[in-house]
């Protein structure tokens, strides 16, 4: 379980927009989002493994924000806006 507190949760919301741009990377050039979503996962264990500063929190704000971009070209997409 992920217990987060109120500068975590500030901690997350700021590594959304990364996973919004790694969404929108993927739509314009899929090896692009896959090199810069990998090195964005990469960047932050090691920085977890060196400093020890629980980067998993800033992984789920990237996750959660390439969701959300996921969502946002799935329904555009869908309804044949883009």
């Amino acid at each position: 379980m992920i217990i987060m507190s109120g500068p975590d949760w500030r901690r997350l919301w700021m590594h959304v927009p990364g996973g919004l741009f790694g969404a929108f990377l993927m739509w314009f050039h899929w090896q692009s989002g896959l090199v810069f979503n990998s090195m964005f996962i990469v960047y932050e264990l090691a920085q977890c493994w060196r400093i020890g500063d629980k980067g998993f929190k800033d992984i789920l704000g990237h996750v959660v924000g390439f969701g959300i971009g996921i969502a946002v070209w799935a329904i555009l997409s869908l309804t044949g806006v883009i």
